[in-house]
C-alpha cells in the first residue's frame, strides 16, 4: 500500500511511502498499479505497459486521467470489445506498450 500517511497500517499490509519504497517491497517482481490519478501519475514515467478500460458511456466524475495515447510514447497492442449487457454499458479493454 502506497500512502503519505506515516501512521496508516492494516493487518498483513506492507506499507510504502514512496515509489522507490513500493518497488523495493516488490523485490523485482512485476508490479500492477491500481489507484487514482495521483498514483497513476507517479508510476507512469516508469511504466512499460498500460491496461485501460474504456467505458462506452459519459460518466460524471471529479478526476480525469490524461489519455496516454495522446503521447507518441505508447502504442496500442491489443483491444477487446464487450457489448452493453443487462443495463451495463459496453466497454473495451485496451493494452498499450511503451515504444
Amino acid at each position: 500500500m502506497l500512502t503519505r500517511d506515516r501512521n496508516w497500517h492494516a493487518d498483513s499490509a506492507e506499507v510504502a511511502h514512496s515509489v522507490d519504497d513500493a518497488l523495493a517491497l516488490a523485490g523485482g517482481e512485476p508490479v500492477s498499479i491500481i489507484g487514482g490519478a495521483e498514483i497513476f501519475a507517479l508510476f507512469l514515467p516508469i511504466a512499460d505497459r498500460l491496461e485501460l478500460t474504456e467505458i462506452a458511456e459519459d460518466v460524471t466524475g471529479d478526476t480525469v486521467m490524461p489519455d496516454p495515447r495522446n503521447s507518441t510514447d505508447w502504442r496500442e497492442t491489443g483491444r477487446e470489445g464487450h457489448p452493453a449487457e443487462g443495463g451495463a454499458p459496453g466497454f473495451v479493454f485496451v493494452s498499450l506498450e511503451r515504444d
